[in-house]
């Protein structure tokens, strides 16, 4: 079952990126008001649900929690066109 802990929509790229515990961060662009497209998946972690995107900075956050084998740690994407 999917989950879906972080949203956000960055309007100047036409972009809407979400986090779950999945591991992944999903980028889908908008086509127009009323059709989407995927166009990233990209890995981060096990349980990374937590995210923030930063408009000014162009940047896209993500918590990775700590688990038996690994620290955690904040994972920084820079967002490019």
């Amino acid at each position: 079952m999917a989950t879906l802990d972080g949203l956000a929509y960055d309007r100047a790229a036409r972009r809407i990126y979400t986090s779950g515990g999945e591991g992944f961060v999903d980028v889908t662009r908008q086509i127009d008001p009323d059709h989407y497209e995927r166009i990233a998946r990209i890995a981060t972690g096990p349980n990374a649900r937590t995210s923030m995107f930063v408009p000014e900075w162009r940047r896209f956050y993500v918590a990775v929690p700590r688990d038996q084998d690994r620290s955690a740690e904040l994972r920084v994407f820079e967002v490019v066109p």
